[in-house]
């Protein structure tokens, strides 16, 4: 088994291509190898130096860290993926793993239709994906997933293209608002749980150094005793 790459707009992610179904239930992203069961991704996801992956219909895109070189860690990659095909197995996900869009309104069906057609295409070309998330007041709000999640030139080239077509066909939408990834909500709920578990535990250390400060200052405070009132004399009467 041969498996391809590919470079994308992003220098950090590159796609990988086994010449084989990867998703048979449509586009999914994983960046936490926690959340799924999948021997291939766990495995991809166990790779120091790698952020996320991507499973699109026949190709699978890795992010990787900064500091991480491709030729650190793509052979490894590869050998995942031939050690995972080669145990006969047809595609990586068979079911969808992902959030459906309901209970949208016509407007909102309008936009999900408009992004299916005319932008996720041109976006799976580059490995990624572009999600819907809410509309509120005019503002489209997206997702980024695989390659095109974390490179800020291609994001905000895609944020405009994106605008402009939305803005043309429903005068309804006004602008898209800041794209959000995955892989940074992740990243922000990580930092609020650290947070809060950081400022409760500051709390109970300024509790316990008060008690043992008073501790040691009740222990060390000299005793205070009372004193005997002296006797006074009464004057012999004259």
């Amino acid at each position: 088994m041969f498996v391809q790459t590919e470079v994308t707009p992003n220098p950090n992610s590159l796609k990988f291509l086994p010449g084989k179904k990867v998703s048979n239930s449509g586009p999914y992203e994983i960046i936490n190898k926690d959340d799924t069961q999948n021997s291939l991704v766990r495995n991809i996801l166990s790779i120091n130096g790698i952020e996320g992956i991507f499973l699109g219909e026949d190709f699978i895109s890795v992010n990787k860290k900064d500091i991480t070189k491709w030729d650190d860690v793509k052979h490894i990659v590869i050998s995942f993926i031939n050690d995972f095909y080669s145990e006969g197995k047809e595609f990586v996900i068979d079911e969808s793993l992902d959030e459906q869009n309901v209970n949208l309104d016509e407007i909102e069906q309008r936009i999900v239709k408009i992004l299916d057609q005319k932008i996720r295409p041109a976006v799976a070309r580059d490995g990624g994906d572009i999600k819907f998330k809410e509309f509120k007041d005019g503002v489209v709000k997206v997702q980024l997933q695989g390659s095109c999640s974390g490179c800020p030139s291609s994001t905000m080239t895609l944020k405009q293209g994106v605008q402009n077509l939305l803005c043309h066909y429903l005068p309804e939408v006004k602008e898209v608002g800041s794209f959000v990834s995955l892989q940074r909500e992740y990243g922000e709920t990580l930092f609020n749980n650290a947070r809060e578990a950081m400022e409760a535990q500051t709390a109970l250390m300024q509790n316990a150094f008060a008690e043992a400060r008073d501790a040691v200052q009740s222990a060390f405070a000299p005793e205070v005793t009372e004193t005997a009132k002296p006797k006074v004399k009464a004057k012999k009467a004259a």
